[in-house]
């Protein structure tokens, strides 16, 4: 895939983000990893607007290369990550409301629910809180990093992230993750929720 179409990617994948809620206002960034460089989202843009021309192209040491606007606050996770992992091309950062909400009252399902779910998300960890936009976030991430059984990562009361070999594999693990937390909430208002039997 070629610079110019990955872009256009990242910007619909961002639209997507804000159109189903994952995220608001200026919420979340993405990630692709394109050659020897990584091309990320702006800071202070709301994903339902991004541009081409918004995104910035930089180098693992943080070098940016191309791009006018400063990258996100969260840059330094982002590169942990695809330093980590070779294996991982793209990375999707949002803050979905019912995956949240499930963490932060200790409730996000640690065993899978429904029979796709191992299958699109892989496992789903839950990171220890750590500030953002500051290095501990990726260290954060390690012990979920070392096994390729995980698909990502709740930050505990911050956000997710999921990885994947490609941008679209990365957003479906995000959007396959709250769809399972809105599930469980409603199994759990309706009286026990029950595990899949494996």
């Amino acid at each position: 895939m070629n610079l110019q179409r990955i872009k256009r990617e990242i910007c619909r994948i961002g639209k997507l983000c804000y159109d189903r809620g994952i995220v608001a206002a200026n919420d979340g960034n993405i990630s692709v990893r394109y050659k020897n460089t990584v091309i990320i989202t702006p800071t202070g843009i709301s994903k339902g607007n991004l541009r081409e021309r918004d995104l910035v192209l930089l180098d693992l040491n943080e070098n940016i290369i191309k791009g006018k606007r400063r990258p996100t606050s969260e840059l330094s996770m982002h590169l942990h990550i695809y330093r980590r992992r070779s294996d991982i091309e793209a990375i999707v950062h949002t803050h979905p409301p019912f995956t949240l909400a499930l963490s932060i009252a200790d409730r996000f399902p640690d065993e899978a629910i429904l029979s796709e779910q191992p299958i699109i998300t892989g496992k789903i960890g839950i990171a220890p809180y750590a500030t953002p936009g500051s290095d501990d976030v990726g260290k954060s991430l390690d012990e979920f990093l070392s096994d390729k059984e995980y698909g990502g990562a709740v930050l505990s009361h911050h956000g997710l992230v999921t990885w994947g070999e490609s941008l679209e594999q990365a957003y479906f693990r995000t959007e396959s993750t709250e769809q399972v937390s809105k599930i469980y909430l409603l199994a759990s208002l309706l009286g026990s929720v029950r595990h899949l039997p494996i």
